[in-house]
């Protein structure tokens, strides 16, 4: 059963109550509760709605709840959520400026907006320009509302850059360190909180390689008879270029149009190559992106343990995402220029030609 917190004031939750009910047909009878500042807590319900403290509502929370943050301390209870489990969250600062009469008629007009300087609440550009003007942050002292995206091409080395990431920052996966894949930045760039991204790419030949054998180990241990894709010939003009080509998370296969977002917000690539040829160079230049302060012999020592061969014996009997995943097979040989003995050529040309932008901007050609 869905359940809907709201964690505002008395007054604002009311405009938030008003909002979900003109904007989503969500009446009050379906919140469950407003959860009020202690000084600001009515002793009886608004609109029906239990009004509760912090502290019943952490009581009573769980994971799949839906919550809205709209309260004066923003941060610091969303970073109190996160520490709970609690990842549905939503700004609610956004609905009620959405109920601005300014907010509202900008939002309507917009495609036809003539003047000379396109009204700043609707430039994207802000939350870049607030992540580059923001303090640098120390490792391990990282805010608990902060979250980092781990954004790539799958197969290209998505979860040794998260393993490395959590230790060196002290951050948990899927709590403020994202998995994301291509497109996804879209969403990710204007969430407010979201402090830096890094875009991971790889040869496409490889990805290839890699994909094809991660999906045949999938398709096994799912119950199927066999893989499906027989080889990787099938695999690729079966499968991988309608992914790609149908699906706007792959930006129907305009991977070049991915790389020109990820450089229009200023967040750093690295190519897996680069990566597995110096961790520490790349774990530097996100630092750099990022505005982290880290010692030098924090980078070195994580790109020792975390080696891509050590990551296996290093993650024994460690919980959580990443560790997970490492045991239940998702890494592979890892290796760089695998689709040279083991990329069939009707492949390697389509690949050539298709997505030509994307392997010649990255210098795969």
């Amino acid at each position: 059963m869905t359940r809907i917190y709201i964690f505002s004031s008395p007054v604002d939750a009311m405009k938030i109550v008003d909002w979900l009910s003109r904007a989503g047909g969500i009446t009050a009878t379906e919140i469950t509760a407003i959860v009020a500042p202690a000084e600001e807590s009515p002793p009886t319900p608004l609109a029906g709605i239990p009004v509760l403290s912090a502290g019943q509502a952490y009581r009573t929370l769980c994971p799949e709840d839906l919550v809205m943050v709209a309260n004066n301390h923003f941060d610091q209870t969303v970073a109190q959520l996160f520490s709970h489990g609690i990842l549905h969250v939503f700004d609610g600062r956004a609905a009620l400026t959405r109920g601005e009469l300014r907010h509202r008629f900008i939002g309507l007009a917009k495609p036809y907006y003539i003047g000379p300087n396109y009204p700043s609440l609707l430039n994207n550009r802000d939350h870049a320009f607030l992540r580059d003007t923001a303090e640098p942050l120390n490792a391990n002292a990282i805010p608990g509302h902060k979250l980092f995206i781990v954004n790539s091409l799958p197969k290209s080395g998505t979860l040794w850059m998260m393993a490395m990431l959590e230790k060196l920052l002290g951050i948990k996966a899927h709590r403020q360190l994202v998995l994301a894949h291509v497109m996804d930045i879209e969403t990710d760039s204007n969430k407010p909180n979201t402090h830096g991204a890094v875009m991971l790419v790889r040869d496409l030949r490889d990805v290839v390689i890699s994909w094809f054998h991660d999906l045949a180990r999938h398709d096994m241990r799912n119950g199927f008879a066999e893989p499906r894709y027989a080889n990787i010939t099938e695999f690729y003009f079966n499968y991988l270029v309608g992914l790609l080509s149908a699906s706007p998370r792959y930006a129907f296969g305009r991977l070049d149009q991915w790389l020109n977002l990820a450089a229009c917000n200023g967040y750093p690539i690295i190519r897996y190559e680069d990566l597995l040829a110096d961790p520490p160079g790349s774990l530097r230049k996100i630092m750099t992106f990022w505005k982290i302060r880290v010692p030098d012999k924090d980078i070195t020592e994580v790109s020792h343990s975390l080696a891509f061969n050590n990551m296996p014996l290093t993650l024994a009997g460690q919980e959580g995402y990443v560790a997970e995943a490492v045991r239940s097979g998702h890494l592979r040989r890892g290796a760089v220029g695998a689709w040279k003995t083991e990329l069939p050529a009707a492949v390697e040309d389509d690949i050539n030609q298709r997505f030509s932008a994307y392997q010649q901007r990255l210098q795969y050609d």
